[in-house]
């Protein structure tokens, strides 16, 4: 499959220490939030205002976060989704945990497979992040390798992204991605309309120690200037 067309990233600008830039309807916040005012919904009975689904998209966009690439493997075909609800559990056992839609097409093939990968995304992979959140982005992939990412490398690409075969799970993971892990599921629970799905880390790496996290924070990408090595090398002298 053809890489598709790569959007240049904008230039830094040069007095600001990170930078945003506009990130997939999947992510940001809704059209309907208001610009500014109150947070509050309707009122309840009882006389106190009632959070309404607006405001908490509002505030909770305010927790910065990382960024992923969700990947998981069904007859053969890799599929993936972009995701920014991961979070580690468990240090004993390794467990870790993300929320999926329970209306996304990465959904069900999720919970079949029950092995699923996490790439963690660095700061100049936020076209990855855009291309992965597009609807439709999830549905099974022929990539010209057979489908399974398979080549006389062993690798693949997924909507133009290369990707290697996790050894334990044969889940895709992003070339170029800061961290990677795979997982199996060992536990599912409702948790309104998505399902929390925790998974047991089988295999993981961290790559490419000096470059910067994509971070996601109402609705954009901030990407810092900086590599993390000199951010901490700063902030400790």
């Amino acid at each position: 499959m053809a890489s598709p067309a790569r959007q240049p990233l904008p230039e830094p600008a040069p007095a600001e220490t990170a930078r945003a830039q506009p990130c997939p309807a999947e992510l940001q916040p809704g059209p309907d939030l208001p610009a500014a005012g109150s947070l509050d919904g309707p009122t309840a009975p009882d006389g106190l205002a009632v959070p309404d689904a607006a405001a908490f998209r509002r505030v909770v966009g305010r927790f910065a976060t990382g960024v992923t690439v969700l990947t998981t493997v069904v007859d053969g075909h890799q599929l993936a989704m972009t995701a920014n609800s991961f979070v580690s559990v468990s240090l004993d056992p390794l467990l870790v945990l993300v929320s999926v839609r329970q209306d996304a097409r990465f959904h069900a093939p999720l919970l079949d497979a029950g092995v699923w990968g996490v790439s963690i995304l660095a700061a100049d992979m936020d076209q990855a992040s855009r291309d992965f959140a597009r609807r439709g982005a999830d549905r099974p992939t022929d990539d010209g390798y057979g489908g399974d990412g398979r080549s006389g490398g062993g690798g693949g690409q997924l909507l133009g992204w290369r990707y290697s075969l996790g050894a334990r799970t044969g889940v895709a993971l992003l070339e170029g991605a800061l961290a990677v892990l795979e997982c199996r599921t060992v536990a599912t629970h409702p948790g309104g309309d998505h399902t929390l799905v925790i998974g047991e880390v089988v295999a993981l790496a961290a790559q490419r120690p000096d470059a910067a996290p994509l971070i996601f924070y109402e609705g954009s990408y901030l990407s810092a200037d900086q590599p993390a090595r000199s951010r901490r090398a700063g902030s400790s002298a």
